[in-house]
């Protein structure tokens, strides 16, 4: 027997005379809407399995897929209770009931993705170790007293991270399945200090080492401490004037050294012939880059230096200071140099520079100069006579001049503007 909006009747009658009366009662079906989905996604194909509560045979059950919006829809009796279970791979299972009444029914039924126990076991190579963060894409565990660290992660690929002083940090992947586990090695940071040294054994202040990805400068000293595991890493240093050096350095349990020499370029030679007209000029200082030489009795200089460009100054009591520049290029080069002899006419002095001013005075590091638009040139003598520097004003009423690396003494400023001058004495601290 069935009727629309009943549960269908089946049974037997047995008639006896003409007229029999036989009951029968229907039970009301009610739909319920079963919503499966994972946070806002709908979940397509999960089996919904529905039975009365306490039905020990599966010949009660009923089941039916979501369809692509999650849902899955039976017709239940009414005034009843019943139990359901869900079931999706990758996901965990769930289990539960509903009572039912005569009004239709909606469950949303929210799942969550299958998670697999995963662990860490984190020693020193000998020992285990007890509360090392481990860091699992953000997640983050500490190890117990025989260095597990305990994860519920979701199955795939996972990276992770190590950190704990002093020990070098770890990096790594891993592939979560259940019971997984990862074993990890912590090695302790050691000291090696690089000691960057020229083939004549000088310390190389301005070297450079790349070890391990990272690029280090030397102190002063040519020394450069680096903190690594225990291994071995391939090193580059780098050196003005030097040639590279490649090699490898291995870091064992203890601090050390470890000794790079860098072979120099070749060294040219310089020679300088200082002249004034056609008179050779003995004694005369020359300076290139800091280093200095004085001309022998045929007016001559000799320097040994390696490729690159460099400026030169040539001062002699009693003549102007001349500078330049030169470039050596595998070869050596000769450079002459004539001299002006400094005139001894007395120029007048300029009453339109007479209110010029060196502030501070004493100095140290700079010094400016005011009331000085009307000069053409400024020239700085040291107490020999020799000029140490010159500048042009330009028609500035200020400039500034440093004076940093001058020694300590007494210097004459000169201002000249056509045929007179004014000068100014100056103490240099």
């Amino acid at each position: 027997m069935s009727l629309p909006g009943y549960q269908l009747h089946q049974g037997q009658v047995t008639i006896e005379q003409a007229t029999t009366t036989v009951t029968v009662q229907l039970t009301k079906l009610v739909t319920v809407l079963f919503t499966v989905n994972e946070g806002a996604t709908a979940l397509s194909n999960a089996l919904v399995t529905v039975s009365p509560k306490g039905a020990k045979s599966s010949r009660y059950q009923m089941q039916q897929h979501t369809n692509a919006n999650g849902q899955a829809v039976l017709k239940l009796p009414a005034n009843a209770e019943f139990s359901y279970t869900v079931l999706l791979p990758s996901y965990a299972p769930v289990l539960s009931s509903f009572p039912l009444g005569e009004q239709d029914l909606s469950i949303e039924i929210p799942l969550q993705r299958k998670r697999n126990n995963v662990t860490f076991t984190v020693t020193d190579g000998y020992a285990p170790l007890s509360g090392v963060t481990v860091d699992v894409e953000g997640t983050t565990a500490q190890t117990d007293t025989a260095g597990v660290a305990k994860f519920a992660l979701l199955p795939g690929d996972h990276t992770y991270q190590i950190a704990h002083a002093p020990y070098a940090p770890v990096a790594g992947s891993i592939t979560a399945t259940e019971g997984f586990n990862e074993e990890v090695v912590l090695l302790q940071n050691y000291t090696i200090t690089f000691v960057l040294k020229g083939d004549d054994g000088t310390p190389l202040a301005q070297a450079k080492l790349t070890v391990a990805g990272t690029e280090y400068s030397a102190n002063p000293q040519g020394r450069i401490p680096v903190t690594l595991a225990p291994g071995s890493y391939r090193y580059t240093a780098q050196c003005p004037q030097h040639y590279d050096t490649v090699g490898a350095a291995t870091v064992t349990h203890t601090d050390a050294e470890e000794v790079v020499v860098l072979r120099s370029w070749p060294a040219y030679p310089v020679v300088f012939t200082v002249t004034s007209g056609q008179t050779r000029i003995p004694h005369a200082t020359i300076t290139v880059e800091g280093k200095v030489v004085k001309t022998d009795g045929n007016g001559q200089a000799e320097l040994r230096l390696r490729n690159g460009s460099y400026s030169y100054t040539v001062s002699k009591s009693g003549f102007e200071t001349k500078t330049g520049t030169f470039t050596v290029a595998d070869d050596g080069t000769s450079i002459g140099v004539d001299l002006t002899k400094t005139s001894t006419a007395v120029r007048p002095i300029d009453p339109l520079l007479a209110g010029a001013k060196a502030m501070p005075n004493p100095c140290k590091q700079g010094l400016t100069l005011s009331g000085v638009a009307h000069a053409q040139r400024i020239i700085v003598l040291n107490a020999a006579g020799q000029q140490v520097l010159i500048q042009e004003p330009n028609g500035a009423e200020e400039i500034y001049l440093d004076v940093a690396n001058l020694p300590a003494g007494l210097y004459i400023v000169l201002l000249e503007r056509a045929d007179a001058h004014h000068t100014l004495r100056v103490v240099k601290q």
